[in-house]
């Protein structure tokens, strides 16, 4: 098959269109580079190339069993690269049918569960998503929430109690949330307050911003943590 003939006719009729392939890699007849579980090395290479097009992994994280563990390693390298525009998790839900068995237990059947014995199946192939059956979240569903949200923290000088605060969003800011900290010692809160910077924080923009109380005299044996939460100001 003739890919960039295809290719050449979709934008003799839509010149608007963009056009996206993954087999095609690196090839002209794909407007958006869309690999297939590319590791960090690749997406580094990928940069190194100039290559204007944007990367957008087609798939990139396997969500079977215990998976999704590497998310941040992806994302520090996503988030410093422009060209570098995500990818796609497989699956959101598992594959999975509610059936009874003889003692009257429910449980999720897939696979081979259905069918006689001797029909082919992909066993657990498709008990592969972020969510159960039933839509409750799994573990995974817990560190891609983590990693994809859209208000980054960083400590710049925590001695001093400076940190920095990034609006993630790309078209709204942060004005319908409200920054809260917590200070923790040992677990334990020790003091609460909230961060007034997200009025003027318009999308893909950086502040600094002093949390005075964490500049606090250390106890030997506590280990201290701060904590920051984004809350909508709406229900």
């Amino acid at each position: 098959m003739n890919f960039e003939a295809i290719y050449n006719w979709l934008k003799y009729y839509d010149k608007n269109r963009p056009v996206q392939y993954e087999p095609c890699y690196l090839d002209s007849y794909t407007d958006i580079v869309v690999p297939m579980y590319y590791v960090e090395r690749q997406l580094m290479n990928y940069i190194t190339k100039n290559d204007p097009r944007p990367l957008i992994m087609c798939e990139y994280s396997h969500a079977a069993n215990n998976s999704n563990g590497n998310l941040k390693d992806y994302w520090d390298i996503i988030e410093k690269h422009q060209q570098l525009q995500g990818g796609f998790i497989w699956d959101w839900i598992d594959g999975g049918i509610v059936q009874t068995n003889s003692n009257g237990e429910i449980y999720w059947a897939h696979g081979g569960d259905f069918g006689p014995a001797d029909v082919p199946s992909d066993s657990n192939g498709c008990i592969n998503g972020l969510m159960f059956p039933d839509q409750t979240p799994k573990p995974a569903m817990w560190e891609v929430k983590k990693v994809y949200q859209n208000v980054g923290f960083k400590a710049i000088d925590p001695e001093q109690g400076i940190f920095s605060i990034k609006n993630k969003f790309f078209f709204v800011d942060l004005s319908d949330f409200t920054i809260e900290y917590e200070i923790t010692g040992s677990g334990i809160p020790i003091v609460r307050g909230t961060v007034d910077v997200t009025n003027n924080l318009v999308p893909q923009k950086t502040a600094k911003f002093t949390v005075p109380e964490a500049m606090i005299n250390p106890e030997p044996g506590v280990e201290y943590f701060i904590n920051f939460y984004v809350k909508t100001k709406k229900k």
